[in-house]
């Protein structure tokens, strides 16, 4: 699965790097790499499972995005981060968090930044500060729990 996934994965570096093919070659190589994601997402793999829930955001590879349907953006998320991928469980923290495609869960959201802590996303480190900065900057209940939180990650 992991040379397939390359495959995909080379198809998408090229629409990044590529200044010379035209709008409509753009669109065949976009949907070429989504088609392949898709088949190795439907198969289990976190990393693809995560490529496609992007695929679904607000914005992509052309700006707004036509396709954009918040439940499958959280659904795939989902399943990516039960498979480990660290920036999926980022992710999924700050749609626990916002709502998302979810039923807004500051638990979960909590959870998730940690997960993706415990696996070498440094963006979670801060998301997750200022998550519980955010719940209730005055509350000492919040500090203590920044504080045991933080000095876990450093």
């Amino acid at each position: 699965m992991i040379e397939k996934y390359k495959e995909a994965k080379q198809l998408y570096q090229e629409l990044l790097s590529s200044k010379s093919i035209n709008k409509i070659e753009k669109s065949n190589l976009y949907l070429d790499y989504i088609n392949k994601i898709k088949k190795l997402a439907y198969q289990g793999f976190g990393e693809a499972q995560f490529d496609l829930g992007l695929h679904y955001e607000d914005t992509n590879f052309f700006g707004k995005n036509d396709f954009y349907n918040p439940f499958k953006v959280f659904y795939w998320v989902k399943k990516a981060s039960d498979n480990n991928v660290a920036d999926a469980c980022n992710n999924l923290g700050t749609y626990y968090e916002s709502g998302i495609g979810c039923k807004k869960d500051m638990n979960k959201a909590i959870a998730s930044y940690k997960k993706a802590i415990k696996l070498g996303n440094k963006s979670a480190v801060k998301n997750l500060k200022h998550f519980l900065l955010y719940l209730s900057p005055k509350s000492s209940l919040t500090r203590r729990r920044l504080a045991t939180s933080m000095s876990y990650y450093y």
